[in-house]
């Protein structure tokens, strides 16, 4: 499997770059890369290039060779938003939507969350959240890290430019559900999505107040109940196969 790293700049054909000191030591060191060793490189515009080490050193002399014109986002942008979830879910969630091509995946406090983000704290997990999202972006070959955003309400979603869909598990449990793939048929021509999922405990009937008078829409993901960490990946998986497969 030929590695692939993002560059903090734009680049073009036969561009001589240096990756950075931690690319260069995961490249060297762990990958045990060698001179001539082809690997690609994610400019900073998402353009992707085929490349090769040109020595085996650190930090590590990379020459550009061609552009790469294959396509690997969706077709259209998801932003991912998860009510905050106990333990190390969220570490999951971020690996997993990054890998299915969500554009940004956020988390917020509902009512009903177990867990809370101290704020002293914040910062320095989206920071860690942030390097998930990387390291599953290269994994997966994409040519964008999703974003990761943080925020402390419902009143902070940005409903503007977005379809906004609710997935519901209440939904799920009546007698005449809302499939998401209806749901997504229904709006052929929405290019910016933004999915809301409550935690382990659902939302709270003041959050589908809140969500419903905003203008949100509200579908399930079928007749199964999912797990908070499952159901945003479920969601992708379908947004996927309508769109691009």
């Amino acid at each position: 499997m030929v590695q692939q790293y993002f560059y903090p700049k734009r680049l073009k054909s036969n561009d001589n770059i240096e990756l950075g000191q931690e690319d260069s030591f995961h490249l060297i060191k762990v990958m045990r890369a060698v001179s001539e060793t082809p690997i690609e490189i994610v400019s900073s515009d998402g353009e992707k290039y085929e490349a090769k080490v040109r020595e085996a050193t650190i930090p590590t002399p990379i020459d550009i060779l061609s552009k790469v014109t294959k396509k690997f986002e969706l077709p259209v942008k998801v932003t991912i938003l998860c009510g905050l979830p106990k333990q190390n879910k969220a570490d999951l969630i971020t690996q997993k939507a990054t890998e299915l091509g969500a554009h940004q995946i956020g988390f917020l406090e509902m009512d009903r969350s177990i867990s809370s983000w101290d704020q002293k704290k914040r910062k320095s997990k989206i920071e860690r959240l942030q390097k998930i999202a990387k390291e599953a972006a290269e994994q997966s070959h994409r040519t964008r890290v999703p974003k990761l955003i943080f925020l402390d309400g419902n009143q902070e979603i940005d409903f503007s430019d977005n379809l906004v869909i609710v997935c519901d598990e209440d939904i799920a449990k009546s007698n005449h559900p809302f499939s998401l793939k209806k749901t997504l048929e229904e709006h052929p021509n929405s290019h910016s999505i933004l999915m809301i999922f409550g935690p382990e405990g659902g939302l709270s009937d003041a959050e589908r107040q809140l969500l419903k008078d905003k203008g949100a829409v509200f579908s399930s993901l079928g007749p199964r109940i999912l797990r908070c960490e499952t159901a945003p990946l479920y969601a992708l998986s379908v947004i996927s196969a309508l769109t691009e497969l």
